[in-house]
Parts: structure tokens; sequence; C-alpha cells
């Protein structure tokens, strides 16, 4: 019964992966992977080079999303593995919860993350039963891989190096470091190559933000109430401060991710899916101690919640009058295409100042014209854009730059000689959105082409 249901969910969110639109931060690692480099400026390389893969065979919606879906399947593998039926149990109870269940088909660089996080952490649990050298190499490629993924990896290390000096010996320790260095070296080279840009941007330019308790709340804790759940997270934190002592490597491997992101969020408002890193190890460390009863109506509960997402996924127009700014990237960008490449004037160069535009358009023109960034926004997200156009001249004298809002005459002044003004409204199952298409001539600056 329990490979029936995993049979049926994997069916399910293969299905969810081609019939839902794709997102503006999945269409920007689908650029990236046009633009192959050793890494990229706000993420690590792994996600990106196997969208580029799997888009040699597919070249489809499918090539984008198989990334997450292959990990999802990793993760139930190691579950199985680590805890046997109970594993499969644990699977789908926790794949219930929004945002592991939307994170197993949408792209991000949180998936393969978890895969490695959770592997390396059952890794350190067989170290501390039986050291052996083999176990170390694993732990290496674990941590490797996982560092190509996305960069809070590093937060397993205090656990690396307690069991070091609990178990390990200098032998070993060294396989661990060689091993994980020569995965991860493709960042440091690009970090070489661009002035450590990578690295300075997560952690200090990402941070730069201000912050406080009150949005530590709003931000990371209270939505989890939602995404994780509200038994699993008021529930399960609870049991598994309470349970710390049945196994302290579980109990830190989780801790430590969701107190170091609540600490950060103080200067850096975050995001919801930070802590949910720090939930999976804690899942297996208290389940035991959840009656069958409570798991059921957690169950019952999480995809409730879930499958009024994906109401909202799958009909946004039902909802738009209550939140237009939310509803509005719902529209469908390929109309979007169609109104751009009828405004875009011979010569004329496409720009955008959001990246998610640029990201969103690229997908849809399947390259037949190409977008650029515009960073007049001065933003800090998207900007691998500017680290391969440094590469371009831009000395065309004509430009169109498509954006959601309105900008300053000032602003468009200070970079380009004259501009003229055309707005449209794109128009998708009464969902309305604005857009503001500038003609340009005469580019005075270039800066926000490049990275600096």
């Amino acid at each position: 019964m329990k490979d029936f249901k995993i049979i049926i969910f994997f069916i399910l969110i293969f299905f969810l992966s081609i019939i839902l639109p794709i997102s503006g931060d999945e269409a920007y690692y689908f650029d990236c992977s046009k633009h192959l480099d050793w890494s990229f400026f706000d993420q690590p390389p792994l996600v990106i080079w196997l969208v580029k893969f799997f888009n040699i065979f597919l070249n489809n919606k499918i090539s984008i999303r198989i990334p997450s879906i292959i990990f999802t399947f990793f993760v139930y593998l190691l579950f199985k593995k680590w805890l046997k039926e109970k594993g499969k149990s644990l699977f789908l109870i926790f794949s219930s919860a929004p945002l592991i269940f939307f994170g197993s088909f949408y792209l991000s660089t949180d998936r393969p993350l978890s895969f490695f996080y959770l592997w390396a952490t059952y890794i350190l649990l067989r170290i501390d039963k039986e050291n052996k050298n083999y176990f170390w190499f694993l732990l290496g490629l674990a941590f490797g891989f996982g560092f190509l993924s996305k960069f809070p990896m590093v937060l397993i290390l205090p656990l690396v190096f307690y069991m070091s000096y609990k178990k390990g010996n200098l032998f070993q320790f060294l396989i661990f470091s060689i091993t994980s260095f020569l995965i991860s070296l493709p960042v440091f080279i690009y970090a070489y190559q661009n002035n450590w840009a990578n690295i300075t941007f997560q952690i200090y330019e990402r941070h730069k933000d201000t912050s406080n308790i009150l949005k530590v709340l709003l931000n990371l804790w209270l939505p989890n109430l939602i995404l994780i759940g509200p038994s699993f997270f008021i529930k399960g934190i609870y049991e598994a401060i309470k349970n710390y002592k049945k196994n302290l490597i579980l109990f830190f491997s989780g801790a430590v991710p969701i107190v170091f992101f609540t600490i950060a969020g103080i200067k850096n408002p975050g995001a919801p899916h930070w802590l949910s890193l720090g939930f999976l190890p804690l899942s297996i460390l208290q389940i035991d101690n959840w009656k069958k009863r409570e798991i059921k109506i957690s169950v019952y509960i999480n995809t409730f919640i879930t499958i009024i997402f994906l109401i909202i996924l799958i009909f946004p127009n039902l909802f738009f009058k209550f939140n237009p700014s939310i509803f509005k990237n719902f529209i469908d960008f390929n109309l979007l295409k169609e109104e751009v490449l009828k405004e875009k004037k011979s010569g004329e160069i496409l720009i955008s100042n959001s990246y998610s535009i640029v990201a969103l358009l690229n997908y849809h023109l399947k390259e037949k014209n190409e977008f650029y960034l515009f960073n007049i926004n001065k933003g800090i997200h998207g900007l691998s854009y500017l680290y391969w156009q440094k590469k371009l001249n831009f000395d065309k004298e004509k430009f169109l730059l498509i954006s959601s809002k309105k900008i300053k005459e000032t602003t468009l002044k200070d970079y380009f000689e004259d501009y003229d003004l055309k707005i449209i409204n794109i128009n998708y199952r009464n969902i309305s959105r604005k857009f503001y298409l500038y003609h340009l001539i005469k580019i005075k600056d270039k800066s926000p082409f490049y990275p600096f």
C-alpha cells in the first residue's frame, strides 16, 4: 500500500510539473544554463548544470523541473535506506507539508541541498557507530555536492568538526577535506575570476537590509505555520526539543539551521523556506513520539492547505480580486512576449529593469531574441546576467525597456537622451497587469548593464 502511495505521489508531482507555469526563478536558472560558467553570482552551479544537461534531451518545461523530481526521489531512497518501512511513511507524511510538496517539483537549489544535508547527517550517524575511512570519503562527497547546490551546506560543518574530534583522526579529516574541496572547487574558481563577488554577496551584500524580531516572526516563523503545517511546526519543534538527548547528532543537524537563520533574520528579513533545512532532521528525530491519530490529523491539515495552494495556482483568476498585487504575476508571459515583439522596432535591444521579466521573456522567446538586464533598480538578486553581459558592448542607439512599474523621468534621463512611452495591459483569465514599454535612444551611461 505504501509503495502504491509513493508511485501515486511521483506521478502527481510529474503531472503538476507539466501543467503549472514556470516561475521567475525557474526561468532565471534556465537562462543561466544558456551561459554556463564555473559558478554563478548568486547561486552555486549544480542545479544550473543539471538543467543544461537535461535540456539537451528534453528541451521543454520538464528539463527545468526534472532535477528537483530526481532529488526528491533520492530523498525517498535515503529515508527508505535509513529508516526502512518507517522511512516510506515519514517521506509521505512530511511531503504533505506545502513547502516540501511544491519543492518536490518546482526547480530550486533547496531540494538538492536537502538531500545532501540529510545524506551527510546519515553518514555522520554511521561514523558515530562504526568509524571507517570510506565513510569520510562519502561525507566529503555529500558536503562537496551539497556546497555546489547551495551555500548553507556549510551549516553541517560544526557536526563534522565535532565528529572529527570525537571519532576521527587526521587522515580521515584529510580525506573529507580534500574530497569536498575538489568537488566544490568550481565555486572558488568563479570567485577568483570575478573578484570574489559570489562569496562577498553571500557573506555581506545580501544582508544589507534592515530587520528586527517582528520581521523574523512575520517572514520566517509564522509562514511556517502554513508551509510546514501548524501541527508539524508547533508540536514538531516541541517534541524535538523535549527528546533532544535521544540523538544529539540529529538534534543539532536540525537545530543549527533553524537557530542560524533565525539570528540571520534579525539582519536580513529572509524567506520562510530558509528554516525547512532544519525540519527534515528534526522530523526523523521525533517521529516516534507522535501518536498515529496526531499524525493523521496533521497530514489531513497539511493536505488541505496544499490543495488550497494548488487551486490558487491552477485558478489564480478566482482569487485575483482579493489581492491583485500577488496574483498579477500569474499572467501569461507568452502574451506579453507577443506584445513586446509587435512593439519592438528595427534595431532595438530588448532590456528590462527586472531580472524575473528578463528571465520569463527569454524563456518564452526561445532564443529568437534576447533580453538583457538593465539594473537601474540596484537590486541584489538575479545579477548573474551582469557577469555575462560584461562581455558585450551595447553600442546600439535604440533600446526597448519593459517594466512592470513606471520609471521616473529623471531616472531615464540619467541614462538616455530621450524616450517614448507606451503603456499596455496584459489580460489573462480575468487577471490584468500593466506594463510600461519605453523606447529609448542614445544611451549615456551603460553602467547598469555591468556588475561594477
